[in-house]
């Protein structure tokens, strides 16, 4: 068994806790089996909860009730764990059902925790649930692993009543009778109003622990960005499916008859099936005289062969017959289709850019050196999911210029970059850098972002939150060719990580979603971008991979109307995004002539910023004399930002030469901090020699820049360290 780090499964019981509840809503905590019997409280203040769990985790199961407890009840153990707590919470205590729980256990004995295999099976079928639910029009659910099996979450906002009670034994029934299988069952009785559930982030124990049926950590595994209620009107119509599939079950159909399954699949033999580079299995379908591109699970899909089938018979093709189908087509596409290479909004091919539109006719933008031109059939296979919105139909005789009159980047040295950077977004294939704006209160940032991202990306959801878990913000940078982040505070260093790999390409690795051993490779180049009131960017390889604007803050007499400011934008656009390409189409025609002597960090970006100043009209050399400009002004921050940084430009003042071991200038350090009132209680500080070592690398180009240069050397048992200035 293997736990966490205490901060990180801290954080993922807090992070359940507050999910699974409203603010000030009520739970009952209960830990059986402790040295001190039956151990739990009333709980409305995660803080205090984690504190009770704390000593119990890994030691005793951790539960907690899904639905809110009366208030009052917290009067028994007021945020407190106490031995042998009577008596316990009943139905009657429960306000109002919330979650709608469908629980999938692996079939084994009694007292046992589950095998690998086992998990996987019970896993498996909460995805096939899930998308067959959601294919009738159920939201998505939160999915979790309890340890033993899997979880589906639906939030179904019921009152507390017998009529509620029955329709969740039905819809439970429904559940058991089409999915319970001879290695995994639905839970029939996890109807109760008092239902407990694990509390995730806490472990799984169930009998003792073995090599093949280890205790697991339960945690919760996706979590849709909008949680949506079950509307009651497909609650009872699955309820009422228990009637008539146990009929249909007993009407089977002649061997020799065409099945409901055949036909989807007879149907469906018009599409191309093939898979991508991480074996996600699609469907390329002609729709209208041009090709449209779906994954095998996707809604579109479903709907597309509901479609066909109703065309075909009249009549709508049963849940079991989809099911059976989609998983025919979906080994066709993974061991007898092609294997294709997906690109989300830009690609580049047969010495061409191309740009997808994501408009309904799936229409894109071929660029080549000075010409632009729409297609309705491009060569190259363009992805797209909710989040995608349809670019303006471009205009190639506007004036990229006039974003300008819209976002108020200060300083026309930073204009010109910011124009320059936007258009770079539109080229494939090359490292960018993250776009941080920065300003005032009244500056406009969110605005100014979501018009950036609309030129480049639009999305139904343009500025996102900064998800809380590594994996949460792998798939959103995966999702999304221009992820923006909206009101950014400070960046924990693995996340400041992951963005520097977004940014100049790379690949995270996560374990797909409904298996234990399968990993899937998340593989991603983007244009990232983030805003607050403060540079968030503080880690040093982040701060020497991203562009800085300032923004000027509007005035209480230049302020307009929301509506109008985006009427004019949305006025403005077709000329905007038109003349971004066309400018690309100019600029392709020059960068391949470029010889720069000097090329920063980002040397592609580089020089592609000098090739597209040049068809701007501002000129190559102002953008680098503008690139540079920012670059100094990014480094200025990470040695203000850093403690070690700005405790050895400090020293350094008072001499032009130290020497000595790396102990000694650990000491010397935390004496200059001290004078100059550096904070050393943050984490970066470095509490011992080998630490500060590890902080001296990290900084090492950014201290260059200022003319600070050190050298390490060993001696005997000790590493000398030298510091001049250049």
């Amino acid at each position: 068994m293997e736990i966490d780090e205490p901060d990180q499964t801290q954080a993922h019981i807090a992070y359940a806790f507050r999910l699974l509840r409203n603010a000030d809503e009520v739970a009952e905590l209960r830990m059986p089996g402790t040295k001190k019997g039956h151990v739990g409280g009333y709980f409305n203040n995660y803080e205090a909860l984690l504190d009770a769990v704390e000593a119990h985790n890994g030691v005793a199961n951790v539960l907690v009730t899904l639905n809110p407890v009366n208030p009052a009840l917290l009067a028994r153990a007021n945020n407190k764990a106490i031995p042998r707590l009577k008596p316990t919470v009943s139905d009657a205590d429960i306000l109002q059902r919330n979650w709608l729980l469908v629980n999938i256990n692996p079939v084994r004995p009694a007292g046992i925790s589950s095998t690998d295999e086992e998990q996987e099976a019970a896993l498996a079928m909460a995805s096939q649930i899930s998308d067959d639910l959601t294919e009738t029009g159920w939201p998505e659910p939160v999915v979790a692993d309890s340890g033993n099996g899997a979880h589906l979450l639906y939030y179904i906002d019921l009152p507390n009543n017998d009529q509620s009670t029955t329709l969740i034994k039905e819809v439970l029934a429904v559940l058991d009778q089409r999915y319970s299988s001879e290695m995994v069952r639905i839970d029939t009785t996890a109807f109760r109003a008092a239902q407990f559930v694990r509390l995730y982030g806490t472990v799984a124990i169930t009998g003792d622990e073995t090599e093949d049926r280890p205790h697991r950590v339960s945690q919760i595994l996706q979590c849709p960005a909008e949680i949506q209620a079950v509307a009651h009107k497909l609650l009872t119509e699955l309820a009422a499916n228990s009637y008539e599939e146990a009929e249909q079950a007993a009407d089977a159909k002649p061997a020799d008859e065409e099945t409901q399954a055949d036909i989807l699949l007879r149907l469906a033999d018009e599409a191309t099936y093939f898979k991508d580079e991480i074996d996600e299995a699609y469907a390329a379908v002609t729709v209208d005289n041009h090709t449209e591109l779906w994954k095998l699970k996707s809604k579109s899909f479903g709907l597309w062969l509901t479609k066909r089938y109703f065309e075909e018979t009249r009549k709508a093709p049963g849940t079991d017959a989809m099911r059976q189908a989609r998983s025919v087509m979906e080994m066709k596409a993974l061991f007898e289709g092609e294997q294709r290479k997906l690109h989300l909004r830009v690609a580049e091919f047969g010495g061409a850019m191309y740009y997808d539109l994501a408009d309904k006719d799936w229409r894109a933008v071929k660029i080549l050196p000075h010409q632009c031109e729409l297609l309705t059939r491009p060569p190259v296979l363009f992805f797209r999911n909710k989040n995608s919105k349809a670019q303006v139909e471009p205009d190639f005789d506007g004036d990229v210029r006039l974003l300008l009159n819209h976002v108020r980047v200060k300083g026309n040295h930073n204009q010109l970059l910011y124009l320059v950077y936007l258009i770079s977004c539109f080229v494939p294939g090359i490292p960018h850098p993250v776009m941080v704006l920065c300003g005032e209160k009244g500056a406009a940032k969110t605005t100014a972002m979501r018009m950036s991202r609309a030129i480049v990306d639009p999305a139904m959801r343009d500025v996102l939150i900064m998800p809380n878990s590594m994996q949460d913000l792998a798939l959103t940078i995966a999702n999304n060719y221009m992820p923006c982040f909206d009101n950014m505070g400070g960046l924990s260093s693995d996340k400041s990580d992951l963005l520097c790999t977004a940014s100049t390409g790379g690949s995270f690795s996560k374990r797909m979603l409904f298996t234990d051993d399968d990993e899937t490779i998340l593989s991603f180049l983007r244009c990232l971008g983030m805003n607050g009131i403060n540079i968030a960017v503080t880690k040093p390889d982040l701060l020497d991979r991203s562009i800085i604007f300032e923004l000027e803050r509007i005035g209480e007499e230049e302020r307009k109307e929301e509506k109008r400011v985006w009427g004019e934008f949305t006025e403005d656009k077709p000329a905007i995004v038109g003349g971004a390409l066309t400018v690309l189409s100019k600029a392709m025609a020059i960068y391949p002539t470029l010889e720069l002597e000097k090329l920063g960090r980002m040397a592609d970006f580089t020089r592609w910023g000098y090739a597209i100043a040049e068809a701007v009209g501002y000129g190559g050399d102002a953008f680098l004399e503008a690139y540079w400009s920012n670059q100094h002004r990014a480094n200025d921050e990470v040695i203000t930002s850093h403690p070690v940084a700005s405790a050895i430009v400090a020293l350094m003042k008072a001499t032009d030469a130290w020497k000595g071991s790396v102990d000694e200038l650990l000491g010397v350090l935390e004496a200059v901090a001290e004078q100059e009132r550096i904070d050393t209680h943050v984490s970066v500080w470095p509490k011992a020699a080998h630490i500060l070592s590890r902080r001296l690398n990290e900084i090492k180009s950014n201290l260059k820049q200022t003319g600070i240069v050190f050298d390490k050397r060993s001696s005997g048992e000790a590493k000398i360290i030298t510091i001049t200035k250049e």
